[in-house]
Parts: structure tokens; C-alpha cells; sequence
């Protein structure tokens, strides 16, 4: 049995486009050049308004939070990822244990679950964690499985940083080749680089 520790936008569910429109909408209403999609995933971002200020916005935290969420609202409705239920379903059905651990809000998280029926398939959900670390560690000690025989799949060096910390076995996991304008290899070295083993395309790609 294994545990499988899983990071949830822009790694289950497909929330990166908006989520970057909105960072870039931080930047525009400030006069700023945005920073580039790798940079937002390979850039420590936690506490939330420090990657702001670190770049030169000098909006308080609740101001971004104001204007980012609002164009977050005005966007596209989300989903998850197309390999994302049957792989769950697999993972399930072979007796590992599954969990979420997100910066995103724990009800929005469980819903979206609900919605696409595999929420009974996780053991434990976490949201609204921005230092990830503990609670890592602390879902794999619940369990009593040992922190090499639990993996962590996230898009960002953050969440393999934070695997690591752990004891943890990370997995990069790249969803946005479009996106990243000629930087994919840029992003696999930098998540190797924080701790990933390796960097995988699809969730179908996970050894179960």
C-alpha cells in the first residue's frame, strides 16, 4: 500500500490558465510586466502577497486578493483533468490511500470531488495550506505509512520542496507545455532541481 499526496490546481484540476490571468491582472492594474509562467512555478510563493511584493507590486495582501479573485470570478468555469477520475478510481481500487493538500478552499476542493464522484475515494483533504510540509507528514504518520512509500504530485518546485521537507517521494507533474512558450525542459530541471524524482505528463503515467 502506498499513499499518493496530491496537489489540487493546475495538477488535478485544471485551474492554471485563470490562475496566471489573474496574477498577470495584479501586474497590469500596477503598471508591472508580469512575471513568465515558469517563473510563478518555480518561484517560492508562500506567504501569498510576497511573490507580489517580491516583483513589485506594492498592493497590500488583501488588495490582490480583492483584484486577483475578481477576475478569477469573471473567468471560464473550470474542470478536472480528463486522466484524473479513472486514475483515481485505479489508485483507489488497488487499496492506496489518496489525499489532497491545496492552498485552495476545502469546500470548493470536496465539491468538485463530489461532483465528479470520487470524493469518497480520498482518505483526507486539506485546503487552504500554504506551508504544505506538515501536512504532509502528518497524513502520512495518521496512516502509519512510512514517507517513502508516500509520493507527492504537484506542478509547482514549491510542492516538491515541501515533499522533500518531508521525507516524501515528489513527482513534478507538467500540464501546460502550451503555456510555457519554449520553457517545458526549464520547468522539469527546476522541479528536479527542488527534489522531484522525476516529471510526468498525465497521472496515468503514476506506477501503481
Amino acid at each position: 500500500m502506498k499513499l499518493f499526496q496530491f496537489d489540487f490546481d493546475g495538477c488535478m484540476f485544471d485551474s492554471l490558465p485563470p490562475i496566471y490571468l489573474s496574477m498577470r491582472h495584479v501586474f497590469a492594474i500596477c503598471g508591472l510586466t508580469p512575471p513568465s509562467l515558469l517563473t510563478y512555478l518555480t518561484e517560492p510563493r508562500a506567504p501569498y502577497a510576497g511573490f507580489y511584493h517580491k516583483h513589485g507590486v506594492t498592493l497590500s495582501e488583501e488588495e490582490i486578493h480583492k483584484v486577483f479573485h475578481e477576475k478569477m470570478r469573471r473567468g471560464p468555469e473550470r474542470w478536472l483533468f480528463p486522466d484524473v477520475v479513472p486514475q483515481v478510481k485505479k489508485l483507489a481500487d488497488k487499496g492506496h490511500v489518496l489525499s489532497i493538500v491545496s492552498g485552495n478552499d476545502e469546500a470548493v476542493i470536496s465539491r468538485v470531488l463530489m461532483k465528479a464522484g470520487i470524493y469518497g475515494a480520498f482518505e483526507a483533504i486539506k485546503g487552504g495550506v500554504e506551508h504544505k510540509t506538515d501536512a504532509f507528514a502528518s497524513i502520512a504518520e495518521k496512516f502509519r505509512l512510512h514517507p517513502k512509500d508516500s509520493f507527492v504530485i504537484g506542478d509547482a518546485a514549491l510542492d516538491m520542496d515541501y515533499g522533500r521537507e518531508a521525507g516524501m517521494r515528489p513527482l513534478g507533474i507538467i500540464r501546460y507545455p502550451q503555456l510555457l512558450n519554449g520553457d517545458t525542459g526549464r520547468l522539469e530541471q527546476a522541479l528536479i532541481a527542488a527534489g522531484a524524482e522525476k516529471c510526468i505528463g498525465s497521472l496515468a503515467e503514476l506506477s501503481i
